[in-house]
């Protein structure tokens, strides 16, 4: 059963100038390079949905500047000394509502059978410089002995990426 995360947390940023920020691939740059990655964009596709709303597919690929796997189980899990996932992105360009979240899936190299991570993301307006961010993750790690605790550790980083991007510390 997947572990599921939700957060919560208000933003000093109306949620329109968010979502103009999130709609920014510069934005995904630099949260990248934040987070020790490099950021390689591979596809942006766009559509228009039934509601007459832009609908944005984007396919990412994104590589750690330090490869998490340690060497002596690299070659185990076949993993070479580039580590590297991707992601895909789909959105509404104009909605960020509970309606029409920012949904992610990610694609790991290996054991992709075994390692799940994806999440939906949406903004609240509060006021024209004030949101709440909300953000449902489902993470699964299937790997004896320490899908457990790789669980907890991804989400303690999460959460505190999270909480780095809305200001806190």
């Amino acid at each position: 059963m997947p572990r599921e995360i939700s957060i919560e947390m208000p933003f000093a940023m109306g949620a329109a100038t968010f979502w103009a920020l999130r709609m920014d691939r510069n934005f995904d740059v630099f949260c990248a390079h934040h987070d020790k990655m490099n950021y390689h964009p591979e596809s942006n596709e766009m559509t228009v949905d039934g509601e007459g709303l832009v609908y944005v597919q984007q396919r990412n690929r994104l590589q750690m500047k330090e490869n998490p796997v340690p060497k002596s189980v690299r070659g185990m899990v076949g993993s070479g000394d580039d580590f590297s996932y991707r992601v895909h992105y789909r959105f509404h360009r104009d909605a960020y509502d509970e309606a029409h979240p920012f949904r992610y899936t990610t694609e790991f190299p290996v054991l992709s059978d075994r390692i799940k991570v994806e999440g939906r993301q949406w903004l609240v307006p509060i006021s024209d410089t004030a949101c709440t961010f909300r953000a449902v993750i489902q993470l699964s790690i299937l790997i004896s002995g320490v899908g457990g605790a790789a669980e907890r550790a991804v989400e303690k980083n999460m959460r505190s990426a999270y909480n780095e991007l809305a200001g806190g510390k």
